[in-house]
């Protein structure tokens, strides 16, 4: 049995890998504080994993003691994916392969591996992401934007005079109050993105598929004018593939 770890700045979901089925556990928004608590609350029963494979963007800190509890638990190391600049048929266009993303990577592994012909990955969490491969696997470079809580902590950090948290996005219409304002425009930012690469970008990448994935995705996908899979486990996914090659 394989313990897979999607760790990201603000989520963190994980699923177990035997025989080849891929079986989804559990996700939450962390607190750094609380660590321990959810680990111990997720595996803390959980018999001891032949392996235990990780793609990380949390600071270095939370991976740190994500790593010393499993060898407290398990004696198992936890094997965190780095982007290469060839895997599992997945070219990297980055000069420093290491650099991009390994959650960014994992999503492009499951992509590959979902998808025949060229595919392009949304991917909402903290930051929005688009990946693009084409039919050979080559990856075509990206984008990254703020997402949705990002780009509305960034205005209200900088508008001493809105106390208010930032809202869950749930409309494009214009909004009531500054709070509001704020998270309809985040989220129609966000869509008139999207919507202009998915009209612009299928000109020079014939039968584009879309893929869409993270936390966010629920809250953007329905407001989307063009139609993309929803995948939200791509990046377990990916990580699957490569536990399974053992790469």
């Amino acid at each position: 049995m394989q313990l897979l770890i999607d760790f990201g700045n603000t989520r963190i979901k994980w699923a177990t890998e035997d025989t080849g089925v891929l079986q989804f556990g559990a996700g939450a928004v962390y607190s750094e504080a609380l660590l321990e608590e959810l680990f111990e609350h997720w595996w803390g029963e959980c018999s001891t994993p032949d392996s235990i494979w990780c793609a990380s963007v949390a600071p270095l800190a939370c991976q740190q003691r994500l790593e010393h509890w499993c060898r407290q638990q398990w004696q198992q190391p936890v094997r965190f994916l780095t982007a290469v600049a060839c895997q599992q048929g997945v070219t990297n266009a980055y000069t420093e392969p290491a650099t991009l993303g390994s959650d960014r990577w994992a999503a492009l592994l499951g992509a590959r591996h979902l998808v025949t012909g060229s595919v392009a990955v949304i991917d909402c969490g903290s930051a929005i992401t688009v990946d693009l491969l084409d039919a050979d696997g080559v990856h075509q470079g990206g984008y990254i934007v703020p997402g949705l809580w990002m780009m509305q902590q960034c205005l209200q950090e900088r508008t001493g005079r809105i106390t208010e948290s930032p809202a869950l996005p749930g409309q494009l219409t214009p909004g009531d109050s500054s709070v509001s304002c704020i998270s309809h425009g985040a989220l129609r930012s966000v869509t008139a993105l999207l919507d202009r690469l998915m009209r612009d970008l299928p000109v020079g990448h014939r039968q584009l598929q879309w893929l869409i994935t993270g936390g966010d995705a629920p809250h953007i996908q329905p407001y989307l004018e063009q139609a993309c899979r929803a995948v939200p486990d791509l990046v377990l996914q990916g990580l699957v593939c490569v536990a399974q090659n053992n790469d």
